[in-house]
């Protein structure tokens, strides 16, 4: 056991780690001008941004059992390892985010909203659903909003891919796996 190596120190850096790359990557979204509302970008994204937390959550389990645990690790430990990287993760990505668009750019999202409106106008929609459809987006699809959205939601994600990603990552890595 490496005895500078702790759960806390895993999850923190995994956490960190993988929180910078999702704003990151958001800061690329922005600098290239890619529509957020577009639902091939949402596609793209969800599949990226939740394979990326993916990847660090599988390293951080690994890293707990294999640096701390000596190579045996149960499910429950698993599950919390992965919760809480992707929550800092998640939390945290959302925070700098809201910080970026508060600061940098406030009309940003704003205007992504506009053109996803026209673009509904232009698909024939009702007036009465497009006024509808603004006024919830004109009360969610603010930064804060989205951050007090995702604080809501985050958790729930959080526990549901975990319970996921924990069932895949192997418990004991002491066992020969040779033929017997």
């Amino acid at each position: 056991m490496d005895s500078k190596t702790t759960l806390g120190k895993i999850i923190i850096n995994n956490g960190l780690i993988t929180a910078l790359i999702l704003f990151v990557l958001g800061i690329i979204y922005y600098v290239l001008g890619i529509d957020f509302f577009s639902y091939l970008f949402m596609g793209i994204n969800f599949v990226l941004s939740f394979g990326i937390v993916i990847v660090f959550m599988i390293l951080g389990m690994k890293a707990y059992r294999d640096n701390v645990l000596e190579g045996k690790i149960n499910y429950g430990k698993k599950l919390l390892v992965g919760v809480l990287i992707s929550l800092i993760a998640l939390i945290l990505s959302g925070v700098l985010s809201w910080i970026f668009f508060e600061l940098v750019d406030p009309d940003y999202v704003a205007g992504q909203m506009e053109d996803f409106m026209m673009n509904m106008e232009d698909m024939g929609l009702p007036e009465e659903q497009l006024d509808e459809m603004r006024e919830k987006m004109e009360k969610s699809i603010t930064p804060l909003g989205q951050l007090l959205q995702n604080l809501k939601t985050m958790p729930v994600v959080a526990i549901v891919i975990s319970l996921i990603v924990a069932a895949f990552v192997k418990n004991d890595t002491t066992i020969d796996n040779q033929a017997f």
